[in-house]
């Protein structure tokens, strides 16, 4: 995990050392609770929490690592990274 983490950091990419945080978009967060994702609004606290599943989860993540605005990712994407790499790429 530490060449993944070390590669992130070269991108500019900040990692926060938060168990649960996958995500942290421009407005939002992604978390990873009790094995299911919940996404949260920074800016407008009254919509209500989403629960998406791990293959959008990993969508969203695989669109602000080409490009869209992150704040950063926590240990809980960094997880989610090494698991899906595994799984994509095996002889990687």
């Amino acid at each position: 995990m530490n060449s993944i983490r070390q590669r992130l950091q070269k991108k500019g990419i900040q990692i926060f050392e938060h168990p649960r945080l996958v995500l942290k978009g421009t407005h939002f967060a992604v978390w990873k609770k009790d094995g299911q994702y919940i996404k949260t609004y920074d800016i407008e606290p009254t919509l209500e929490a989403t629960y998406p599943d791990e293959d959008t989860v990993w969508r969203w993540m695989k669109q602000h690592l080409a490009g869209l605005p992150l704040r950063g990712i926590g240990l809980a994407g960094l997880e989610l990274i090494q698991r899906r790499m595994k799984r994509e790429a095996p002889d990687a």
